[in-house]
C-alpha cells in the first residue's frame, strides 16, 4: 500500500492549499496525487518506503486547529468500487 488516509481536515481547505502544506513538509518529489472529498483525503506515494516514512513525520499534524488524522488506505481489493464490480463469493456462474 503506497496510500495514506486523511481525515478530520478542515472543509475549508482546498486540495491545492493541502498540497501545499504536504509539499512544505515532505517534499515534492514522492508525493503522487493529492485527492480531497469534504473533511478527508488520500495521499498517493510513489514508494511503500516514502508513505511510511510520511506517515511517522505527519503523526500529530495540526491544520487550521484539527488534528489530522492519518491511517493507511485500503488495498484496492478492499475498495468498494473493485468489490462491486465482482460477483460475490458465494455466487456460481
Amino acid at each position: 500500500v503506497t496510500k495514506l488516509y486523511f481525515s478530520n481536515i478542515p472543509i475549508a481547505v482546498t486540495s491545492d492549499q493541502l498540497k501545499d502544506i504536504l509539499y512544505n513538509l515532505l517534499g515534492t518529489t514522492h508525493i503522487l496525487k493529492v485527492h480531497k472529498i469534504n473533511d478527508f483525503a488520500f495521499i498517493h506515494f510513489t514508494i511503500r518506503k516514502r508513505a511510511e516514512e510520511a506517515f511517522q513525520r505527519l503523526q500529530g499534524l495540526v491544520i487550521m486547529g484539527n488534528v489530522i488524522r492519518i491511517d493507511w488506505g485500503r488495498p484496492i481489493e478492499y475498495s468498494k468500487s473493485h468489490r462491486l464490480g465482482q460477483l460475490p463469493e458465494n455466487c456460481h456462474r
